[in-house]
């Protein structure tokens, strides 16, 4: 029960923060032609904690309605290690888009790689 309390606070936290700093003037990701490090990186913070939280609370409430039924809660390590690959996957494949590395649709089809690949091998 705590995990699905602790990760669902983070999934609030990191939507609220995200619409606060998506939503200011100011923060902006390029400053005078060269990028600003700092939002940047808030940024890839926030969205690896957002997908994390999100498919960690899906995988374990999936496990928890389809294997285990109402009274019995599943292990929470199943969800949270394929939250944190999916996430670092998709935080990894926006930062060799940002620098210019990958194009977009390519990083995609390179995450789906490494998923597939991580669950055959």
């Amino acid at each position: 029960m705590k995990f699905l309390f602790i990760q669902g606070v983070l999934f609030l936290f990191s939507v609220t923060l995200l619409i606060y700093l998506l939503s200011l003037d100011y923060f902006l990701p390029l400053t005078n032609g060269s990028i600003n490090l700092y939002n940047v990186s808030t940024v890839l913070i926030l969205l690896f904690v957002l997908v994390q939280s999100l498919i960690s609370l899906v995988i374990f409430l999936l496990q928890k309605f389809l294997a285990f039924g109402w009274s019995d809660f599943p292990h929470h390590g199943i969800a949270l290690k394929w939250g944190i690959i999916v996430a670092s996957s998709l935080v990894v494949g926006l930062i060799l888009h940002i620098l210019g590395i990958l194009i977009f649709p390519w990083s995609f089809l390179a995450l789906l790689l490494v998923i597939i690949l991580l669950t055959v091998i």
